[in-house]
């Protein structure tokens, strides 16, 4: 899992939270997903409920004032709720658009898969018009899923998904 952090309500950045598969192969299937411009209050429970439903070994966010103002209570929540998950902080590097290269090769190379479901097409929109249009919060989002998913190695194959493979990943320059 990962998630794209934002703090102020009914305004600015949306929070995203995203779950994936790995396949054996490297690929990366898209299962569920998450966004909302809500404050910490809300999107903990949120990211709670995925992983209490999910059950990932890692959830990826990016380290910062954000991890450092709710990460206390996202871990006594997690425990609270009996939802136990590893959580991993990845540095901020460069700019979007590097942070996202990992996710792009995946993309690029056949191997992210997106479910048929009703969350698709909004984040779907923001991959095709990345780094150029807003909000691209998911993008954020999927890019730490890339990186995280760099990170776990090839694990397991989901089960009970049907992956659509998505042609056109980002729009280029």
């Amino acid at each position: 899992g990962a998630s794209d952090y934002a703090v102020t309500p009914d305004g600015g950045d949306w929070t995203e939270h995203g779950v994936a598969g790995l396949s054996e192969d490297g690929g990366i299937y898209l299962l569920d997903w998450w966004r909302g411009q809500v404050g910490p209050e809300i999107w903990i429970e949120r990211q709670i409920d995925m992983v209490a439903r999910w059950g990932p070994l890692a959830w990826f966010g990016e380290a910062g004032p954000i991890r450092r103002a709710t990460e206390g209570t996202l871990r006594r929540r997690m425990a609270e709720r009996e939802a136990p998950c590893r959580l991993e902080w990845l540095p901020s590097i460069t700019d979007k658009p590097t942070r996202a290269q990992p996710i792009i090769a995946a993309a690029g190379m056949g191997r992210l898969f997106w479910p048929r479901a009703a969350w698709v097409p909004e984040l779907q929109r923001q991959t095709l018009v990345f780094p150029a249009g807003q909000p691209d919060d998911g993008v954020d989002t999927l890019g730490l899923l890339g990186r995280g998913a760099e990170t776990l190695g090839k694990l397991r194959k989901p089960v009970n998904v049907e992956p659509v493979r998505m042609v056109s990943h980002f729009a280029r320059r």
